[in-house]
């Protein structure tokens, strides 16, 4: 059985972020707070957007210019709340320098890393976040940028291999750019990181997003060869999946039928492609048509429901849900197994497409940044689940400053020196 799809965790204590950056709130409009004007966004989904409605007035909204476009068209927020920040731009918003990064998990999705200029206290929360290596690296480069290096004592191990590749290229950078020779790469400075745990179990080991969409592309075909006259069915949300949409539209030769309303969302992410995508029933040329996320026997019946209107154009409909929670590892021998029914005219295929990291990247994240604390801000609806997920990342945690771990007393090394936080 797979396990339903978890949603960003609705708690006060996880939206507001820890001082001294306690005036901020992000994916929060639930939680608003009287004393709080400054809502950062990370992206458009309706469970990190839940609460903002277009009389919103407690503050400003901060997020991508795709985000923005789409909270102007779907709920009428006006321009005036909200302040656009893209990949790689940083804002000054009362003593916090805020620089967005790319989240890799939809169009306009953003990672925020903030630096409370008068302590140093960092701070990065990733939204909803694909941490694949391009993404990890994009962290790790604008931490070096903003000058976020710590000296870290009594580590268990030293910085992983893409920390040290980016930190050496750094330092040889200032090295050839400035006379200080002290210069040299140290492990990076997060002292909070709000990481998203929708994936975090060592059962979720599913592919690169690369290597799932290969698996589309080749499912696509084997179904053409058994049936030439077969119509896509591709899941999807109103924003997000898009690439899975196109990988099956060119793989099956022709164009993805949308509906108006999802058409829009490509047109504001600036994803609208003529030649991959129609809102035109009639079109000789449709061979895809992108739906709601389903499963099971009313997968089914969707699927049943088509073939009875289509026909005289269609002979079988094949379903594809392309989430991280289809992913087995009895898959990763070949191409997926299908759920067949109809005598075989309808089938659906679970291919592990995610939008969000696998167990493997997220481990990667967390000891590429070694924070000093971490807060898990999906599947922590208890003490005891975020207790949970914390631990699981311990290892890979800067945790010389928690005296009050145990294992802080065990770890290998010499004691850091006087004054050492």
């Amino acid at each position: 059985p797979r396990r339903a799809p978890s949603m960003a965790t609705q708690h006060a204590s996880l939206k507001r972020l820890r001082p001294p950056l306690s005036g901020f709130i992000v994916d929060g409009f639930n939680f608003c707070e009287a004393d709080v004007r400054h809502y950062l966004l990370t992206h458009a989904h309706s469970d990190h957007t839940c609460g903002l409605h277009a009389s919103f007035d407690l503050g400003t909204v901060y997020c991508s210019s795709v985000t923005a476009r789409v909270l102007r068209a779907t709920i009428g927020l006006p321009e005036k709340r909200i302040t656009t920040i893209d990949v790689g731009q940083s804002i000054e918003v009362e003593g916090v320098q805020i620089t967005a990064l790319d989240a890799g998990h939809c169009p306009g999705s953003l990672m925020f890393l903030l630096e409370h200029l008068a302590t140093g206290h960092t701070a990065l929360h990733t939204g909803d976040m694909r941490a694949s290596q391009d993404v990890r690296e994009a962290v790790c480069a604008a931490l070096l940028r903003r000058g976020l290096l710590r000296l870290c004592h009594r580590c268990n191990h030293s910085p992983s291999p893409t920390t040290s590749a980016i930190a050496a290229t750094a330092a040889a950078t200032a090295a050839a750019e400035t006379t200080d020779a002290a210069a040299s790469p140290s492990p990076l400075a997060v002292d909070v990181l709000y990481l998203d745990t929708t994936y975090s179990s060592p059962r979720w080991r599913f592919p690169p997003q690369p290597d799932a969409l290969r698996c589309l592309a080749a499912v696509t075909a084997a179904e053409l060869r058994r049936e030439p006259r077969t119509l896509f069915v591709v899941g999807s949300y109103q924003v997000g999946k898009e690439k899975a949409i196109a990988a099956v539209a060119r793989a099956a030769g022709g164009r993805a039928l949308l509906s108006e309303r999802r058409a829009l969302s490509l047109k504001l992410c600036g994803l609208w492609d003529a030649e991959l995508h129609t809102v035109d029933a009639a079109d000789p040329q449709v061979r895809v048509h992108v739906m709601p996320l389903s499963a099971g026997v009313e997968a089914h019946e969707a699927m049943g429901a088509l073939l009875q209107r289509h026909g005289e154009r269609y002979a079988a409909v094949v379903t594809f849900r392309p989430t991280g929670w289809a992913y087995s590892k009895s898959d990763e021998a070949g191409l997926p197994k299908p759920w067949v029914e109809g005598a075989g005219s309808t089938r659906m295929y679970g291919v592990p497409y995610s939008e969000h990291s696998s167990w493997e990247e997220l481990q990667a994240f967390v000891a590429a940044l070694r924070p000093r604390a971490l807060v898990p801000t999906v599947n922590a609806d208890t003490a005891r689940d975020r207790e949970r997920l914390q631990a699981a990342y311990a290892h890979a945690m800067d945790l010389a400053a928690d005296k009050g771990r145990l294992d802080w007393h065990f770890r290998r090394g010499p004691p850091p020196p006087a004054g050492a936080p």
